[in-house]
């Protein structure tokens, strides 16, 4: 072999390694979101929960609104009370049809109608409670005391709550806050309802599986759930190995385990499209963790670059649509973050 075919072959391998490198670097590279906008937003937003396209629900402690952030219009759920009757929410979430609202109430006010409805069925006034919002005739009904959790999946509520002897996962028709079934299940901080079972998350961090409340399997040890995704199939979740926090994806039917990030920082946060939000540890000048969002329907991981005033925002608070989301900063100031976002008027 001459010296000129050595040389085209050196050449040729060289050309052949870069392209190579190009494509490797084209096909793994993070897709980057602009999240170009951003305004300053009251505490109240912090529970938020996605309402349809462009629109998410919130409480401003008087009515539930709903807000379109697209054109910045906003139209109250139900009737607006004038006294801030709903001001001590801390959890929102929705039925499928948008018919019923689900909140945990911690304080209710001498006087308001979530007080009179306590009163009336002789429950206790300085206890936290569940609720059940109708849209349709406004009316409210709490759910018994002592429920530890409930969550809307469909148009079903299910709740934990703890009994004399055991702790229970009990069943209610939305329409009609009618108990449907009651399952006795291991202590739990909380669960997630999954194809005819319960996940169980554990005080210990392990993830059990339940069908029966009698026989449970440990799927995941060192894991905290996030939430399931609508076709049960994965979970979201962060696993710790070595003080090292992990967003990993969790297949429900299998029970494998897939690595998503190294490094989250906080409580990742999640919509019902199967969408997470989170943030991880940076070595940059101002140690400031970058946010981050993972799709399970496509299984791609998006860098959200943040600019004006959450250019500084560390912790995700609520995902509230595919593109918009609630962040704070280490001072508590709250910030609207996305694309196209109009103030409300």
């Amino acid at each position: 072999m001459n010296r000129r075919t050595v040389t085209i072959l050196g050449v040729l391998g060289f050309v052949i390694a870069v392209v190579a490198i190009v494509i490797y670097v084209v096909l793994h590279r993070i897709p980057v979101f602009q999240a170009s906008d951003s305004y300053s937003v009251p505490s109240n937003f912090s529970n938020a929960v996605a309402y349809d396209t462009n629109s998410f629900l919130y409480t401003n402690g008087r009515a539930f609104i709903v807000y379109n952030y697209a054109n910045g219009q906003s139209k109250t759920i139900g009737p607006d009370m004038g006294i801030p009757t709903l001001a001590h929410i801390d959890s929102l979430s929705l039925s499928t049809d948008q018919q019923y609202i689900l909140f945990h109430n911690e304080l209710v006010t001498n006087g308001d109608i979530l007080y009179s409805q306590l009163k009336q069925r002789g429950l206790n006034t300085t206890k936290d409670y569940w609720w059940v919002f109708n849209v349709n005739n406004s009316s409210f009904f709490p759910l018994p005391q002592g429920v530890l959790r409930a969550k809307m999946d469909g148009n079903y509520i299910y709740t934990l709550s703890k009994g004399d002897v055991s702790e229970y996962i009990t069943t209610y028709d939305a329409s009609t806050v009618q108990q449907i079934k009651s399952l006795p299940v291991p202590n739990s901080t909380d669960f997630f309802v999954t194809q005819g079972a319960f996940l169980l998350q554990t005080f210990d961090n392990k993830i059990l599986l339940t069908s029966d409340g009698i026989v449970s399997k440990l799927l995941f040890p060192s894991t905290t759930i996030v939430n399931v995704t609508p076709n049960k199939k994965f979970a979201i979740g962060v696993q710790t190995q070595n003080k090292i926090r992990k967003l990993v994806e969790l297949n429900l039917g299998n029970y494998s385990t897939k690595a998503v990030a190294s490094g989250v920082v906080g409580d990742p946060t999640w919509i019902n499209t199967g969408k997470t939000l989170y943030t991880l540890n940076t070595n940059g000048p101002n140690k400031t963790p970058r946010f981050y969002s993972y799709d399970t329907s496509t299984h791609i991981v998006t860098f959200w670059e943040l600019t004006g005033l959450a250019k500084d925002s560390s912790v995700p608070v609520a995902l509230v649509g595919e593109s918009t989301a609630v962040v704070s900063d280490t001072f508590s100031n709250y910030y609207l973050i996305g694309s196209g976002l109009t103030p409300i008027k």
